[in-house]
């Protein structure tokens, strides 16, 4: 299999043998335009070697770019700086993970504070109630006492002027009989 894509007409006339055009440049040409078809080749060359270049460039151009870029990610400062950027996602992902559960968090800080702060008010207001209950008691303790000992001194006053005022009586009578 022959591919001809890149085959001139010029090399089949080699192929062949030497062609007329070729006999005709040696021999001064027809009607002495030698020197012009000369030119004419010359630009007709440089036309297919520039058409060639063109067709190959942009791939070699490719190529080129993608050797520059391996350079460029091969160099240990560019490693390190992708190596710092796929550090920077992973913590942006977990900061971004963190505040979507911020306000589920604070809603359970705040609850279990407020029922912190419930208990620690239902064992004051508890504390209390008992510390009075048993103040209340002694208090209540303790004015019945009180009360008990100043019926009894009410008592003991009317035994004793029960006493002094019939004595006195007594002696009353006493001197005006006499």
């Amino acid at each position: 299999q022959i591919y001809v894509e890149y085959v001139r007409f010029g090399d089949f006339a080699d192929f062949l043998g030497e062609s007329a055009i070729e006999k005709a440049q040696q021999s001064g040409g027809f009607f002495g335009i030698s020197e012009a078809t000369r030119s004419v080749d010359e630009a007709l060359l440089l036309a297919e070697r520039a058409l060639f270049y063109l067709q190959r460039v942009p791939g070699i151009a490719r190529f080129s770019a993608k050797l520059v870029v391996y350079d460029l990610v091969e160099q240990p400062q560019i490693k390190q700086l992708l190596s710092d950027t796929t550090a920077l996602a992973h913590t942006m992902d977990q900061t971004t993970k963190l505040m979507e559960e911020l306000p589920k968090q604070i809603a359970q800080e705040r609850a279990a504070t407020i029922d912190h702060l419930m208990d620690r008010v239902a064992a004051e207001r508890e504390a209390i109630f008992n510390r009075s209950d048993t103040e209340g008691d002694e208090w209540v303790d303790h004015a019945f006492y009180r009360g008990v000992l100043l019926i009894l001194i009410f008592f003991a006053t009317m035994l004793v002027y029960r006493f002094t005022s019939e004595k006195l009586l007594r002696l009353g009578q006493g001197k005006r009989s006499s």
